[in-house]
């Protein structure tokens, strides 16, 4: 299991897995990738992730410059800021597009961020969110300073999470309360 996009093979692994989570797809072909990039706002920018952060960890400058530029361009033009330098885990999904800040300590695998998310520090140099797998980010919800999110947690829209939020939960409201645990919680 690729733990980063350190290799070719490691990079396609991810970009397989983020089709796969995006398309809800278990039998993607070339053809169907390639399709969603073009037309997928938010995979395309997540692909063009994946591009710069193994153009930066392979120290691949001209495939790292080329995937930067167009990695900057369309998240100005989808209102996507996510950034290279941190680790996302594989299938990562941007839910269509539009006023999404992410920027975080790690983010597990799995995870769904939706229009109008913000994660990350409390201030300039306050720490960043720590976000387990498995994490679903409602519409609008903020999630800030140094904190970590579980394994298998709903983040519900709009919400406010200020504080550590422990596995198989749902949280909502301003602040951010636990509204449901799952019966298998961990221990």
């Amino acid at each position: 299991m690729a733990e980063d996009v350190n290799t070719v093979d490691n990079l396609k692994e991810f970009i397989l897995a983020d089709y796969i989570d995006a398309y809800d797809d278990t039998y993607p072909t070339v053809k169907k990738v390639l399709v969603a990039f073009v037309r997928g706002r938010g995979f395309k920018v997540v692909t063009l992730l994946r591009c710069t952060r193994y153009g930066y960890l392979t120290n691949k400058k001209l495939f790292f410059a080329v995937s930067k530029m167009l990695l900057e361009h369309y998240s100005v033009k989808y209102g996507i800021e996510v950034i290279y330098t941190h680790k996302l885990g594989k299938g990562l999904v941007f839910y269509h597009f539009g006023t999404m800040i992410v920027s975080v300590a790690s983010m597990g695998e799995h995870c769904g961020i939706r229009p109008g998310v913000v994660i990350g520090n409390k201030g300039y140099k306050a720490g960043k969110p720590t976000i387990g797998n498995n994490v679903q980010f409602g519409a609008g919800c903020k999630v800030f300073g140094e904190i970590t999110i579980g394994n298998n947690v709903t983040i519900g829209g709009n919400a406010v999470v200020t504080h550590d939020v422990p596995n198989n939960a749902v949280v909502a409201g301003i602040p951010a309360k636990i509204i449901k645990r799952s019966q298998h919680d961990e221990m």
